[in-house]
């Protein structure tokens, strides 16, 4: 539907830009940590990370006008330790937000923020420049091809 939308509204000749969390990186694997302790979707849902996903989103594109580019990126979000980005995080990004009030009254969110404390420290990194959590992306490039000559 939304890959539809997009090669619609997209002139002839066009191009759109999208930049989407892998589902390997950072933020791709903290949605599938909150996914074992909350409900699941709805069904006509899907996991925002599949757009982080080449192949995935080759196939969504397969049968439109849309000529796709993907080039893998990194950002460094400056912190200083992983407690500081979780601590962040909890108070300022809707999905963690929304699954705190979701866990902690069941009893469950320290034991998710625990999880998530370890998955940052995979992604940290200290360095000369101070401290950092890498979190990787997919940049999709897609083109429309030319307007068809009138018959």
């Amino acid at each position: 539907m939304v890959a539809r939308e997009l090669a619609r509204v997209c002139r002839p000749s066009g191009t759109f830009t999208l930049c989407n969390w892998t589902r390997e990186g950072k933020i791709g694997r903290l949605f599938a940590l909150m996914g074992r302790y909350l409900p699941p979707p709805p069904a006509f849902a899907s996991s925002p990370a599949l757009w982080g996903d080449e192949a995935h989103v080759r196939g969504l594109f397969a049968d439109l006008d849309i000529e796709l580019s993907f080039e893998a990126r990194a950002v460094e979000i400056p912190f200083a330790s992983p407690e500081h980005y979780v601590a962040h995080f909890e108070e300022h990004y809707g999905p963690t937000i929304k699954a705190r009030a979701a866990l902690e009254p069941q009893g469950t969110w320290e034991r998710l923020r625990g999880e998530w404390l370890e998955l940052t420290g995979e992604h940290f990194r200290s360095g000369e420049r101070g401290g950092r959590v890498v979190q990787d992306y997919l940049v999709i490039v897609g083109r429309r091809g030319p307007a068809s000559p009138a018959s």
